[in-house]
């Protein structure tokens, strides 16, 4: 199964989120997994789960979009920047406790 995620951004918009486990097991695993991930989200698209998601996201009228194309997200609502690497990689340190509004690319705060 792919993971998908949601983020919602305080404006109101909402994304479904594909994690490629390439990018996830770099963050936890801090460089090493890589390939294994690769393999992993090889076998996903041929499958069609990552398309699959993505009609899913169409279906309940939000954005879809995959981290490994850009990690970071702006909300064209609002204009709000969220780094998503970023996200997981203090989700992965601190579960649970996690404000994704608040998790914002520095240089784009004013």
């Amino acid at each position: 199964m792919a993971l998908i995620t949601t983020l919602q951004c305080s404006c109101g918009r909402e994304w479904l989120i594909y994690v490629p486990k390439k990018l996830l097991y770099k963050e936890i695993f801090r460089g090493g997994g890589v390939e294994l991930g690769k393999l992993m989200d090889e076998q996903k698209e041929r499958r069609g789960e990552i398309a699959l998601a993505q009609e899913g996201a169409e279906l309940r009228g939000v954005k879809f979009r995959d981290i490994s194309i850009s990690e970071i997200i702006q909300c064209d609502d609002c204009g709000r920047v969220f780094d998503m690497l970023r996200i997981i990689d203090l989700d992965i340190k601190y579960p649970g406790v996690l404000d994704y509004q608040e998790v914002k690319v520095a240089q784009y705060e004013a």
